[in-house]
């Protein structure tokens, strides 16, 4: 499973912007965690956990979703689309997980969760090479 996620198109991207991209770290003990993007603290890291994602599908999914934080970060830490069609797109479980979540995360984690379940593998890589170019 491991040679898939360094052969991803979007890890690849992720890693042309100097995001170093890992798939086992501390925090992936918790197994509610299926993968995060830290780029706080000197750090620049896209984790993917992958004893937690219990599918290829789950994996491609987390990886999108937090290939896109690195493109909100590209973007000065905001969200790229507006709060409207963030919300507008969101399932009723991503309301749900938003708990898990600072307020003032919500429309980021929203945004996230949309294009890993909306956008195309390519679509993500252009957006990752247009905005943190």
């Amino acid at each position: 499973m491991i040679p898939f996620i360094y052969a991803h198109p979007v890890v690849i991207a992720v890693q042309q912007t100097g995001t170093t991209v890992l798939v086992k770290h501390a925090v992936c003990n918790d197994q509610r965690l299926m993968g995060m993007y830290d780029n706080s603290r000197g750090q620049d890291e896209l984790i993917i956990c992958v004893a937690n994602n219990p599918t290829k599908h789950s994996i491609n999914e987390t990886i999108k979703h937090e290939g896109w934080h690195v493109v909100q970060a590209c973007n000065k830490g905001e969200p790229v689309l507006s709060k409207a069609a963030a919300y507008k797109d969101a399932t009723a479980q991503d309301f749900k997980d938003l708990s898990l979540y600072e307020p003032h995360d919500h429309h980021g984690e929203l945004e996230a969760r949309n294009v890993a379940r909306l956008l195309s593998d390519n679509m993500i890589v252009r957006a990752i090479k247009k905005v943190c170019r």
